[in-house]
C-alpha cells in the first residue's frame, strides 16, 4: 500500500524494483491513493496491477489512518496467495519461500523494549497503548 504522501509511492517503486531483482516472475500489485501519479515512469511497469484505495478505508475523522488501511487490506488482495510488505523497506533476497508458509500471517519482531523504553519503530502508538 502507498497512500498519504508521495514518498510512499517512491518507496513502493523501490520495493518493487528490489523484489523484481530477486524474483522477476512474481506478480506485484500496488494499492494506492491519488499519489500514484507521482510514481516515476521507470517504476510504472514494475506493477502488474494498480488498485485504487478507497478513501473511507484509510481515513478516520478526516485524518489518514494507517492502521485502518491495514485492517481493510483484505478487501483489496488480488491473488489467491498474497504477501504484504510495508513499502518502506527493500527485498534483500529471494521471497519464494514465503509462499510456502502455511499460516494466515507471519511477521518479524525487529526490536523489543519495556514500557519505559523508547521504541523508535513504534511512532504510531505509545508504549502504554501497545
Amino acid at each position: 500500500m502507498a497512500f498519504g504522501s508521495r514518498e510512499y509511492v517512491y518507496f513502493a517503486g523501490q520495493m518493487a524494483l528490489s523484489i523484481r531483482y530477486f524474483n522477476p516472475g512474481v506478480l506485484i500489485s500496488i494499492i494506492a491513493d491519488g499519489h500514484l501519479r507521482y510514481l516515476p515512469e521507470q517504476y510504472v511497469g514494475l506493477f502488474d496491477q494498480v488498485i485504487e484505495l478507497e478513501k473511507e478505508d484509510y481515513y478516520t475523522k478526516n485524518r489518514i489512518d494507517p492502521g485502518k488501511a491495514k485492517i481493510n487490506l483484505i478487501k483489496y488482495l488480488p491473488y489467491d496467495q498474497n504477501i504484504y510488505f510495508d513499502v518502506d523497506g527493500l527485498c534483500l533476497r529471494d521471497i519464494s519461500k514465503l509462499f510456502e508458509i502455511d499460516k494466515f500471517y507471519a511477521t518479524e519482531v525487529v526490536g523489543r523494549g519495556g514500557v519505559n523504553d523508547e521504541i523508535n519503530y513504534a511512532w504510531w502508538a505509545t508504549n502504554q497503548k501497545i
